[in-house]
This record gives structure tokens, C-alpha cells and sequence, in this order.
């Protein structure tokens, strides 16, 4: 089973960790339309685009992977998550 088999591999435990809260803002008045209208469209993705890069030469993951946690560490804009709010914002 494809999920059973990513479910076990480090990189889906790094992508579930709860980190701590760093700060909270109020969302963008375009922040807040593409929030509202993800919430409408189930499931479809509209914002969301994934692709896939096929790379022609070794790739070392671990190397590959602590780079991408360096990005990560240096812009916090990549680490921006959506939560409503008991008040709905």
C-alpha cells in the first residue's frame, strides 16, 4: 500500500511534526480570498500545484534533504500555514 509505505519513510514524519507557533498575523485581504474560495473548492487543488522533476545524474537524498531544511530555516515565508481562529479569521 502506497500510503502505508510514505506514512513510514523520514521525510513524512518531518512533514507531520508540530513545530512551535512563531508569530501570527492577519492574513492579506488576497490571503483571505484565496482561503475562502479553497474552502469551497473540495479538494480541487486551484492554488495547489505540485509537479515533478526528473534529475539525470545521483542525487544524495541526504544532502538533497538538509539543503532543503537550510531553505526552509532561512525563509520563513516557505513555513506559512493557514488556521482559522475561534473568532473565524
Amino acid at each position: 500500500d502506497l500510503v502505508a509505505a510514505l506514512r513510514g519513510h523520514p521525510a513524512w514524519r518531518d512533514a507531520t511534526t508540530v513545530r512551535p507557533l512563531e508569530d501570527c498575523l492577519p492574513q492579506t485581504p488576497v490571503q483571505q480570498g484565496l482561503w475562502f474560495q479553497s474552502q469551497f473548492a473540495h479538494g480541487e487543488g486551484v492554488y495547489h500545484v505540485q509537479l515533478i522533476l526528473s534529475i539525470g545524474q545521483h542525487l544524495d537524498v541526504g544532502v538533497f534533504r538538509e539543503s532543503w531544511a537550510q531553505v526552509m530555516r532561512r525563509h520563513p515565508i516557505l513555513r506559512t500555514g493557514f488556521w482559522t481562529t475561534g473568532d473565524n479569521r
